[in-house]
């Protein structure tokens, strides 16, 4: 492989706990990359863009005056405009494949030791200079594995109810996108109980995980940007993971397990290709494949990410890498997939060339060779 990635957390029982990460591919001008491609194909359903405190177009992210008319900002330049700045961007990891493919390879060693969650994941992107969240103190039904790429943050974070003053006033709101339960606490200013809480500071490879239901909001010290990934779930509390069948996410999903992974996610009657191309994509919405499909004898490993296959009730087999999936004729030879983990390269099996072509343009191979 010739990438890698590692994201620890310190306190893995707690409801909130430091990080720390590396992922080489991770970096602050891939998830600024990611956020204007999401910006310009979802803009109006997934980024919000604030200056000075009040709510902001989206041209304010995508372009900036100058002579030779509009040109993208990067994030330097957005985070240096003048008062406080914000932008968030959901979902971004649907836009940019090369953050797409960061995100999921990082995270399948992750699930590997937590399991699996019940819901959509989404990575978000967090950049700007601001003393507080837009919206205030808020929880949601999602845990977090919150990512500082640059600069200094702040994260805020009580748990339970008890903590809140008499007659704080609850706005409850629905998620966009994933319609699930989140909570507002408008008109509390959280300098009042930060002694209730715990507030960790984090700068570039540390972070902070917290479970789904934990009420938080962000500061930060000067500009910074951070990915976020959001596990999504049914409601507004931490919930049981679906531990894995082995010690790593991938080659034959046992019948069973899919059984238990389709009613995990309340999907009892999914379609088997739709249920391994979500494990395949750790439930992320994956972005577009936009490699070509290069013929090959000889493979060697790019990704650490999950290739899984599973029989249809016809005997067909279904094999499914980064959210897509491809149906082949049952004595397709694919064990030797299953030994590509470690290895410098891989002879494909005569039978399984137009399987290699197509792991070569969903990205998990590379050709070595070509026919």
């Amino acid at each position: 492989m010739n990438r890698t990635g590692e994201i620890t957390v310190l306190n893995p029982d707690a409801a909130c706990s430091p990080l720390r990460w590396k992922i080489p591919a991770l970096t602050a001008p891939v998830a600024w990359q990611a956020l204007q491609a999401t910006a310009t194909h979802d803009g109006r359903a997934a980024v919000k863009v604030f200056l000075g405190g009040q709510p902001a177009p989206l041209s304010a992210l995508l372009a900036h005056a100058a002579a030779e008319g509009p040109a993208p900002l990067d994030a330097e330049r957005f985070m240096a405009l003048p008062g406080p700045s914000f932008c968030y961007g959901r979902n971004v990891q649907a836009w940019h494949r090369p953050l797409f493919e960061t995100v999921v390879e990082a995270l399948t060693r992750h699930v590997v030791r937590t399991g699996l969650g019940s819901g959509p994941v989404e990575a978000e992107v967090f950049a700007g200079n601001y003393p507080r969240t837009p919206g205030g103190v808020h929880r949601e039904a999602c845990s977090n594995i919150h990512l500082v790429l640059a600069g200094t943050k702040i994260m805020h974070l009580w748990t339970g109810d008890g903590w809140m003053p008499a007659g704080t006033r609850r706005r409850r709101d629905v998620a966009a996108g994933t319609g699930t339960q989140e909570e507002y606490l408008p008109t509390l200013n959280p300098a009042s109980v930060l002694t209730a809480g715990n507030s960790l500071t984090s700068t570039a490879g540390h972070g902070f995980a917290w479970t789904a239901g934990t009420w938080h909001i962000a500061e930060t010290q000067g500009p910074a940007i951070a990915l976020n990934v959001a596990s999504y779930q049914s409601a507004l509390h931490a919930e049981p993971s679906l531990p894995i069948w082995a010690d790593r996410l991938d080659g034959a999903v046992p019948p069973a397990f899919l059984d238990r992974y389709r009613r995990h996610v309340g999907g009892e009657s999914l379609p088997l290709a739709a249920v391994l191309g979500r494990l395949s994509a750790l439930a992320m919405r994956p972005a577009a494949a936009r490699r070509p499909e290069r013929p090959a004898r000889l493979v060697t490993p790019r990704l650490a990410a999950p290739v899984v296959w599973a029989r249809t009730d016809n005997d067909d087999l279904l094999v499914a890498a980064l959210g897509a999936v491809r149906r082949l004729p049952p004595t397709t030879p694919v064990d030797w997939l299953t030994g590509r983990w470690g290895a410098a390269e891989v002879a494909v099996p005569e039978a399984s060339t137009g399987l290699a072509r197509w792991l070569c343009q969903q990205g998990v191979l590379d050709a070595l060779e070509e026919q």
